[in-house]
């Protein structure tokens, strides 16, 4: 299959790794945080993270973490020359990897009309936020910020609030720097050993509940 690309020539930014998380920094002096970085702040996130390290120990929490992490760059990079019409490699990864792309290969076969952007560094000076997203693109008939994740168990919605406000964000910051509107999200996640789940949400029901949590938040 070919993708249609109707790509968006955005610059890239700079990021600097600190103490306090990742910033980006914008061609105007600006300075701003990373979404995830400031989504990592929240209390329901910092309590959950810290009560399964305990559960596990430091040691089994830190080598799952790693071992997730190259999961999903992998994911990632298939995904990515996939959508840029570029033969899929399946030697350059292990063969979990490979069969997780492989699990979510025809749902994006099947819905991704139009590629807009991949793997872009976006920035707004409304919401002082900044970050890299997966894909933006037609998912069926909408302009849809489109995120690509990994996991080992099978996750409920409930789980997932981070990624919803995540993509809201970068939909958010797509809109304000290139005028595109942009009203949805959709959040497809690679289980292994179990088949994909795949979410799509309008940002209208996230906006609020961002907006809320930056208000709350104190840099």
């Amino acid at each position: 299959m070919t993708f249609k690309h109707e790509l968006v020539l955005l610059p890239e930014l700079n990021t600097v790794q600190t103490e306090n998380g990742r910033f980006y920094l914008g061609s105007n002096g600006q300075k701003y945080p990373s979404v995830t970085t400031i989504l990592g702040k929240r209390k329901e996130k910092i309590v959950a993270l810290n009560e399964w390290r305990r559960r596990v120990g430091e040691k089994q929490a830190s080598r799952i973490s790693t071992m997730a992490a190259n999961r999903g760059t992998n994911v990632h990079k298939l995904v990515e020359d996939f959508v840029m019409n570029i033969p899929v490699d399946y030697r350059r990864v292990m063969p979990l990897p490979a069969s997780m792309f492989k699990s979510i290969q025809p749902c994006i076969e099947e819905h991704l009309k139009v590629v807009r952007a991949i793997e872009v560094a976006l920035l707004s000076d409304t919401l002082k936020l900044a970050g890299r997203t997966d894909i933006i693109g037609t998912w069926d008939d909408y302009n849809s910020v489109i995120d690509i994740k990994t996991s080992t168990r099978v996750k409920k919605e409930n789980d997932i609030l981070d990624y919803f406000l995540q993509c809201t964000a970068y939909a958010i910051m797509f809109e304000e720097l290139t005028g595109i509107d942009t009203p949805k999200i959709v959040v497809v996640i690679a289980n292994e050993y179990q088949p994909p789940s795949i979410f799509v949400k309008d940002t209208s029901e996230y906006k609020p509940i961002l907006m809320e949590y930056l208000a709350e938040y104190n840099p």
